[in-house]
């Protein structure tokens, strides 16, 4: 009897143990003190990859992935859009209510992953999959083309783990969309 509850308490501790290592981690979003601003994502898991995302405001495409181009750390539609799911969910789950960058008084209320760098009409531009706050909860709204030298944008830098930066940029800058709103569904 006393051996069976040995081994039935190190079965539960190994099985404890185990659930413990497979637990996701739960992304911190910090706000800028006094606001429901996020300036910053640690430990946002994207894949099997942690990163922590700061956030940029008034750049270009050009500022941030470099000469086009452009590096990304996402290349493909598809990871954009899981990079862009996560931001969302952690946002979501803070109550974040506007992204920015500490400091500044810029809000944004939108975001974008780009993905790809690509000429359309001989214009260099980049490809992004978009996001938007919509009254309290932040939503997908598919995929957009911004010009890459020209669009001014907020952006997020992922670092930690993809190999390069990553950016997000707000929709909405001085009061209206880009030139360049070719939303793909």
């Amino acid at each position: 009897m006393r051996g069976l509850r040995f081994f039935l308490l190190m079965g539960a501790a190994v099985i404890s143990l185990l659930l413990g290592a497979q637990a996701a981690h739960a992304a911190d979003v910090v706000f800028e003190p006094g606001t429901d601003r996020a300036i910053r994502i640690d430990n946002l898991e994207v894949g099997s990859t942690m990163h922590t995302v700061t956030f940029d405001v008034q750049a270009t495409a050009a500022t941030v992935y470099g000469p086009f181009p452009g590096t990304y750390t996402f290349t493909d539609s598809t990871a954009a859009a899981e990079a862009r799911d996560a931001i969302i969910a952690a946002l979501n789950a803070a109550d974040a209510l506007s992204i920015g960058e500490s400091g500044n008084t810029y809000a944004g209320e939108s975001f974008n992953v780009g993905f790809e760098g690509l000429l359309v009409l001989g214009i260099e531009s980049v490809n992004t999959a978009r996001s938007v706050l919509e009254v309290s909860d932040w939503i997908q709204l598919g995929f957009n083309t911004w010009t890459y030298n020209l669009d001014e944008k907020n952006y997020a830098v992922f670092d930690g783990g993809g190999g390069g930066d990553e950016i997000f940029s707000d929709g909405f800058e001085n009061g209206g969309t880009s030139a360049w709103t070719n939303v793909v569904p």
